[in-house]
Parts: C-alpha cells; structure tokens; sequence
C-alpha cells in the first residue's frame, strides 16, 4: 500500500538535504525548540475555514487583525504565509487538519519552509456574519523545529452575550482608530449601534482576544519537554488550553 506525501512536504524534505543556503532552518538543524517569544519569526497563516461557507471575508479580515496583534505584541517578527511565494497552494485543510485537529508536524512543517521559529494556525468552525455577529475559532501555535504544540486556544465571541457586547463597547470607546472602521454612520443609530454592525471591528476585536489568550508566559513552559514524533496531532500534543471569559 503506498502512502500519499504532499508534494510540498517532498519540496521541504529536498530544501533540507541540499541546503538551499547556509540561513536556512530545517528540522535537524537544532537540537532545542525555538525562543518564540524571543526574536525568531512566527508565520501567521490565514485562518482555515469549509469551502462550502462563505468565510472567505471573514478569513481575510481576522488573519490581517491576528498578524497586527503579533506585530505588536511579542519581539518576534510576523510574518503573513500569503506572502511567502514557496507557501502557495500548502495552506488548506487537506493538509493541515486530520479528523478535525491539526496535524502539528505538517504545520511545523510550513514554518520550516518559510524560515520561520513557530507558526500559528486557525480554523473556522462556526460563523455568523450578520448581527449580531458571531465567530468561533481554534488557534493553535506550533514550534517550528519540533512540531510541539505551545498553546492552544478554543475562542468563541459572540456579540449577542451582553458581557461580550460590554467588552467590545470598552474595545469600541478606548480605540481611537475605531472611528475610521465605521462608515457612514446613519443619524438614527447611535456610535454603538453603528459599530456593531461593523464586520472589520468585530474581527479586529476577535483578534484582540485571541491574542490575550495565546501570548501568555506559559506558553515558553511548553518548550522543556522532547518534541512530538511525526503525525501528532493537537490533541496527543496539548500543553495549555486557556479558557477565554
């Protein structure tokens, strides 16, 4: 029986053997996992979603949000996988996710391929684009070297809570930047009301939470124990499960 190998898994294996140049990181080449909250490069990849929803807006909006909130938040520089031409067509769900949970080696294995410390990953699973809006996701972020999962997030904001919609009104009033997100709003609704119609607003403050979640101390705490063997998944892999609230 022969066993199908995406070719973009082929691509990295030669890259690794032949040493594309002497700056390239490949999955032998340390014997420790990366200091991702340090200054190695972490590839953020749009988020996964079904092909049959119609999420492609959606994906687009938060992953720009998520890559932002990295950019700000850790010493690491970001890096967006849309922008790594050897990336194309290798981030989808038939690559990455076995039995609905990500395949931590495969998607160490795209870090690898971009030179990159850690990738995050995320998938969809549920979505509601009209208000009030809602969004559920799984984050995961995974060691380059090792294919070790560092952290792992289940995030479900959804604006029809009334905490939720508090929070965002404080998200909405302490953003100066908020404004130029709402257009055009009508006389008859009142800023609030206008910002929660907004879709970039929302996946903007998504993003801002699940950040929160995932740049946490102890995700470094995850980094001691010995790498996980080929074909791991996220959940033989978990280290930390924060629980947004």
């Amino acid at each position: 029986m022969r066993t199908w190998v995406p070719s973009w898994i082929l691509l990295l294996a030669a890259t690794a053997l032949i040493g594309v140049s002497a700056g390239c990181r490949t999955a032998g080449s340390r014997q420790e996992a990366s200091p991702v909250l340090g200054h190695t490069p972490v590839l953020v990849l749009l988020p996964l979603a079904d092909r049959t929803d119609n999420t492609a807006e959606c994906c687009r909006q938060f992953g720009e949000y998520l890559y932002q909130e990295f950019s700000n938040r850790s010493a690491a520089q970001a890096v967006r996988a849309e922008q790594v031409s050897s990336l194309s067509g290798t981030v989808t769900p038939e690559n990455l996710i076995r039995s609905g949970l990500f395949a931590l080696e495969e998607t160490a294995a795209l870090g690898r391929l971009a030179q990159c410390g850690s990738v995050v990953a995320t998938q969809v699973l549920e979505f509601r684009p009209y208000p009030p809006q809602l969004l559920a996701l799984k984050i995961v972020w995974v060691d380059a070297d090792s294919g070790q999962l560092l952290n792992r997030v289940h995030l479900r904001v959804d604006l029809a809570d009334p905490r939720t919609r508090d929070d965002f009104k404080r998200f909405v009033d302490q953003d100066a930047s908020a404004v130029s997100l709402i257009h055009s709003p009508e006389p008859s609704r009142s800023y609030l009301e206008t910002a929660l119609l907004s879709p970039r607003l929302f996946h903007r403050f998504t993003a801002q939470r699940a950040a929160q979640a995932l740049i946490v101390p102890s995700t470094v705490a995850a980094m001691a124990t010995p790498p996980y063997s080929h074909g791991a998944s996220e959940e033989a892999g978990a280290k930390t499960v924060p629980q947004l609230k």
